[in-house]
């Protein structure tokens, strides 16, 4: 049973209203151990993470087409997206370093100290990182520092990142839970436990879900509650499908794993499609056609089609 909780509190649901909303037809893979990865716009491209460099893939072929090395061999590729004149931008971790990577543009690669970051992301002048001690600060895109907040939040355990790149703002996910972090540096709590988020720019919401259990929740930029759902397994992973509104979820069922889509706006099911087994990261590109799904030793890309 998927039960939604809304502000109001009211309806139950069982299974999808009507059929399947999407399907999925498999495209190509790489067989590799991806530590991250960023899509362009159409999904025609993914930057995935790898042990000592970081490379571009032609999603349609499932073949590498170029590789930006960083000398590191905990390259993490955290963010990506197409911004103004830069084009395509992607962001990538190495220990104490901030990496941007625009493909389109010369020069090509450009680094940046930073002490400590975690996790990072694009904002719409810029990008976004949080370091182990909580702090989060917001650089131009050459590096220039443009403002820093000392949250207090301790992200020894590990943290989420996601930014609204229409105001810069941010949500983090904490030891201590998830946060909204301003530019201004006013931090509020969103909810006191900590989880897997993601922004959707397109539904104006926050959402969030514990690893291991089979709760998603949806947020406004201000806090507020705006849905739950109760899913048939238990979340591995989430992300949010670019201009269409909707979340996307990997579950962990009794038969093996399912790919979920929940309406944004409504916190209706809209898919459920069996899969193998569970994924360890989604990834969806911008205009919503090209899914990544992340496992151990491999990333499998998906054409999403409308039913």
């Amino acid at each position: 049973m998927r039960m939604i909780i809304g502000t109001l509190a009211l309806t139950a649901m069982v299974g999808c209203s009507g059929p399947d909303e999407v399907a999925l037809e498999h495209r190509s893979s790489q067989e590799v151990q991806a530590r991250g990865l960023a899509f362009d716009e159409a999904g025609s491209i993914a930057n995935v993470g790898m042990v000592n460099t970081t490379c571009n893939v032609n999603t349609q072929m499932g073949t590498v087409e170029a590789d930006y090395d960083y000398g590191n061999s905990a390259e993490t590729v955290t963010d990506g997206g197409e911004l103004f004149s830069l084009g395509q931008v992607n962001i990538v971790l190495t220990p104490d370093e901030v990496h941007v990577t625009t493909p389109d543009i010369a020069p090509y690669q450009a680094s940046y100290p930073q002490a400590g970051v975690v996790d990072a992301g694009l904002t719409g002048d810029g990008f976004v990182a949080v370091a182990d001690d909580g702090s989060v600060s917001w650089s131009a895109f050459d590096g220039t520092p443009v403002q820093d907040v000392t949250t207090g939040l301790s992200t020894a355990s590990g943290a989420d990142l996601v930014a609204d790149r229409s105001t810069g703002n941010v949500f983090l996910s904490a030891d201590q839970g998830v946060f909204a972090v301003g530019r201004d540096g006013a931090t509020f709590e969103v909810r006191s436990e900590p989880g897997l988020v993601a922004w959707d720019a397109s539904a104006d919401a926050l959402y969030v879900a514990t690893p291991g259990t089979s709760t998603l929740e949806a947020y406004e930029a201000d806090g507020t509650l705006r849905w739950a759902v109760d899913l048939d397994g238990t979340i591995q992973a989430l992300t949010h499908m670019g201009s269409t509104g909707r979340a996307a979820l990997s579950l962990d069922t009794s038969a093996g794993g399912e790919f979920v889509v929940v309406d944004g706006a409504t916190g209706m099911v809209t898919s459920d499609i069996a899969t193998p087994s569970a994924a360890q990261r989604l990834h969806v590109s911008g205009n919503g056609h090209v899914l990544a799904v992340t496992l151990p030793s491999a990333v499998h890309f998906f054409d999403i089609t409308a039913q």
